[in-house]
């Protein structure tokens, strides 16, 4: 998975205190990208502990852009209800690598971008486990963007940067994150 900062786009916007928020609130809104990849869907049997993602999907984690590159499996702890979480590490560069991790509930990393700490997670399901595979799935992903959902009154869209230096015109009313 790729970890990488989003960027300003360099557009030339009047700052509105409506997208000052909407801004704000989408670069601090941790959530799945819309449309883009399978959105974190896990594949999983009953008899197995093994839970796996496709590569394509996308989230915003931090402020942060993680991406799934190649297919990820987790092996699940027997006996054990889990917070499978998509985890970056705030103090790494770009480019870096994120991971998917276990956590219990009071382990949960959720620091603030701004904070002391350095780890965040996404939190995509909470799964409860038997001795020898899957029993539950609860899905807890928050899905945002594509242009389909709004924040603070804008459509939200994250795309690469190619595709964004292609649109013409670009919509006023749409927040765009960008990445490399």
């Amino acid at each position: 998975m790729a970890i990488q900062t989003l960027h300003d786009t360099g557009e030339e916007n009047d700052i509105t205190s409506k997208m000052d928020g909407g801004v704000y609130g989408s670069a601090i809104s941790d959530c799945v990208c819309k449309g883009i990849g399978d959105e974190f869907a896990i594949t999983y049997a009953s008899d197995t502990l093994n839970v796996s993602f496709n590569p394509g999907s996308q989230a915003i984690i931090g402020g942060s852009f993680f991406k799934v590159k190649s297919i990820e499996s987790v092996t699940l702890s027997p006996n054990s209800t889990i917070y499978l979480c998509a985890n970056i590490d705030l103090s790494k560069t770009n480019g870096s690598r994120g991971s998917f991790v276990q956590r219990t509930a009071s382990n949960m990393k959720s620091e603030n971008i701004n904070g002391s700490g350095s780890s965040r997670d996404l939190l995509l399901y909470v799964i409860t486990t038997g001795a020898n595979g899957v029993v539950t799935v609860s899905d807890r992903r928050v899905v945002k963007g594509d242009g389909a959902s709004a924040l603070g009154g804008y459509a939200i869209k994250v795309l690469p940067q190619a595709e964004y230096d292609a649109l013409s015109p670009k919509d006023p009313n749409t927040l765009y994150f960008v990445y490399a």
